[in-house]
C-alpha cells in the first residue's frame, strides 16, 4: 500500500488512475448483443466518446466494490452487495485515456490489495453500432457508444497481467470477463472428454487392423510366385475371406466416425444452450465468467443470485420463468434507444 495515501480516518485515496482508453478489443458476441455469441467482435472507443461530457460526467462517485456485480434498479442493490468505497470527481480525459481518483473506506478492501488483490475492472452500460471500419490500421467490426459508469471492481486477475494494478502506473485493457481469447478453445465437460476419448481409441485400433491389407497383398506376390494351383486356390481363398474383414472394419470405422461428430455436434449445442441462458442470467444479475460452467452450473448460479428456490427436478424450468418475467417487465428501460443497428447491454471492462 506505499503508493495509496491515507487520511485522518485511516480512508485511502488513489490519484490518477486510468479507466478507460481509446482503441478496438475484443468482445464475446453474447456479452455485446451480436448475432453471433460464440464470435470474437473487435470493438472500436473513440477518443470523441471518452471525452464527452455525459460520459465523464457518468464515471464521477460511482462505487467501488469488490468482483463485479451490477448495482442499482436494473441489478443488485448497493447495499446488499456492500460499497468498499467510491471514484471521486476529478475524472477528465488526457492523451487517449480516461483517468479518475479512487477513495477506498474499507478495511476489508485494502487488506485484499495489501495481499496482491490490484487489478481494476470497469464495470458500465452502453450501446454498440454494427458497422466495419479500421483504426490505427487495426480492423474493427462495432462501435461502442454512449459509456455511462456504474462501479470500478478490484478482480483477481486483468487480462494485461499484473503491469495494470490500483498502485502502478497503468496500461489500460478492456477485454470483458467472458470473452474467449482467440485461440482458446471452451473447457470441454469430463463425460463428454471420456466418450471423445474412447472413440478415439477405436479409431486408431482399427487403423491398425487395416494393416491386414498389407498381409493381402503379400499373399498376392506368393500367388504370383507359386505355380502350383493348389497353392493358388488356398491363396486366394485366404485373400477373399481378409477382403470382406477389410470391408466390415471400414464400415465399423465409419459408424464410429459419425458417432465422433454426433458427440461434437451434442458438445457444440450444450456450449450454445449454456451460452444462451449465461447470457438471459447476465441482464438480470450482471455479467459473470461462465466459462468454466456446464448448463447445469450456470442453472444454479443464476439461482443463488436471483435468490429463488426451486423443486428438484423443476430447476431450469422455475429459472426460465423467472427470466421470461423478469424480461417483460423491463422490456422497456431495456430498450430505450435500441434501433436495429445498435444494442444496449451491460459490459465490463478490465483494466489495472
Amino acid at each position: 500500500m506505499s503508493k495509496l495515501i491515507d487520511d485522518y480516518n485511516g480512508f485511502v485515496s488513489v490519484e490518477k488512475r486510468p479507466i478507460s482508453k481509446v482503441g478496438v478489443f475484443d468482445y464475446l458476441g453474447s456479452s455485446i448483443g451480436a448475432d453471433d455469441p460464440n464470435k470474437i467482435y473487435r470493438v472500436y472507443r473513440s477518443a470523441d466518446e471518452l471525452s464527452n461530457k455525459e460520459t465523464i460526467d457518468s464515471f464521477k462517485l460511482v462505487p467501488l466494490i469488490d468482483d463485479h456485480e451490477m448495482l442499482g434498479t436494473d441489478g443488485t442493490p448497493a447495499e446488499k452487495k456492500g460499497v468498499q468505497g467510491t471514484t471521486g470527481e476529478d475524472i477528465y480525459f488526457d492523451d487517449d485515456t480516461l483517468f479518475g481518483n479512487l477513495k477506498v473506506y474499507s478495511d476489508a478492501l485494502k487488506t485484499l490489495i495489501d495481499g496482491g488483490k490490484k487489478d481494476l475492472s470497469l464495470g458500465y452500460r452502453c450501446e454498440y453500432e454494427f458497422k466495419d471500419g479500421v483504426f490505427n490500421g487495426e480492423k474493427y467490426d462495432a462501435i461502442q457508444t454512449k459509456l455511462r459508469g456504474n462501479h470500478v471492481a478490484l478482480v483477481d486477475n486483468g487480462r494485461m497481467g499484473k503491469e495494470v494494478s490500483v498502485c502502478d502506473s497503468a496500461i489500460i485493457t478492456f477485454d470483458n470477463s467472458d470473452v474467449i481469447k482467440i485461440g482458446e478453445k471452451p473447457k470441454m465437460d469430463e463425460e463428454l472428454k471420456k466418450i471423445l476419448s474412447e472413440l478415439t481409441a477405436k479409431v486408431d485400433a482399427l487403423s491398425e487392423k487395416i494393416k491386414v491389407e498389407e498381409v493381402v497383398e503379400d499373399a498376392e506376390e506368393v500367388v504370383e510366385d507359386t505355380k502350383e494351383a493348389e497353392d493358388k486356390e488356398v491363396v486366394e481363398d485366404t485373400k477373399e475371406a481378409e477382403g470382406k474383414e477389410v470391408a466390415d472394419m471400414e464400415e465399423e470405422k465409419k459408424a464410429v466416425a459419425q458417432d465422433a461428430m454426433d458427440a461434437k455436434i451434442a458438445l457444440k449445442e450444450e456450449f450454445k444452450s449454456r451460452d444462451r441462458l449465461a447470457s438471459e442470467i447476465s441482464k438480470v444479475v450482471g455479467s459473470f465468467d461462465h466459462l468454466d460452467m456446464d448448463f447445469k452450473e450456470v442453472v444454479a448460479y443464476g439461482l443463488d443470485k436471483i435468490d429463488i428456490k426451486a423443486d428438484k427436478g423443476q430447476e431450469l424450468a422455475t429459472l426460465k420463468g423467472y427470466l421470461a418475467a423478469s424480461s417483460k417487465v423491463s422490456h422497456n428501460a431495456v430498450s430505450m434507444d435500441n434501433k436495429e443497428s445498435s444494442v444496449f447491454v451491460p459490459s465490463f471492462d478490465i483494466f489495472k
